[in-house]
């Protein structure tokens, strides 16, 4: 699996869900304080007891990994984001050739995400990536990738950078879009993929 990466996203909750956190850890950290007082549980000098700030840790933990793919979280309004998580199959059809066969490995949490391409010829990994949420457009995932061919591939065919604009239809169950490569290999083509 290659390495997670932050990704940028124009939805506001990367700046609201943090702020509803703290709120909420609040009266959490009183109500737990309380009641060690009640119980007259006492903690030595250099450990106070769980405090908002450790709260926040463990419920943006959670969040983060965990309940924002719920799908009360989209109900409710607290996510926007669309869960891309998973393997996606389908074709990859480079401008004047014949289509490849060609898998997407997606793993995402709220705030990061690792992009996996391979063919039969070479495999790519994402370096920065952005999701765009339903607008004038469907969401839209937008990446730039480094791919590397395999040994003993096509000779034209060596390292390079590119970047990937892939829609994700309404039933989130396909992404379809364009990728180009980088100077020197001046390719660009169409990929179409479905969730696995």
């Amino acid at each position: 699996m290659a390495a997670m990466h932050p990704y940028a996203t124009d939805s506001k909750e990367r700046t609201q869900v943090p702020l509803m956190m703290v709120v909420a850890c609040i009266p959490i950290a009183w109500a737990i304080r309380t009641q060690f007082e009640h119980f007259n549980i006492d903690f030595p000098w250099w450990f106070d007891a769980p405090s908002i700030l450790g709260f926040y840790a463990l419920l943006y933990f959670l969040f983060d990994r965990f309940l924002w793919r719920w799908p009360l979280m989209r109900k409710v309004g607290l996510t926007e984001l669309p869960n891309l998580n998973g393997v996606w199959k389908g074709m990859l059809t480079p401008n004047g050739r014949s289509p490849r066969d060609v898998e997407l490995a997606i793993t995402q949490t709220w705030s990061n995400i690792s992009i996996s391409l391979k063919t039969k010829h070479s495999s790519s990994r994402s370096l920065i990536a952005t999701v765009l949420l339903a607008g004038r457009f469907d969401d839209v995932l937008s990446y730039q990738y480094l791919n590397e061919p395999k040994a003993g591939t096509e000779i034209d065919m060596h390292t390079h950078r590119g970047t990937a604009w892939l829609t994700l239809t309404p039933d989130e169950k396909t992404l379809d879009g364009e990728y180009s490569t980088g100077t020197g290999q001046k390719n660009f083509g169409r990929i179409v993929v479905e969730r696995a």
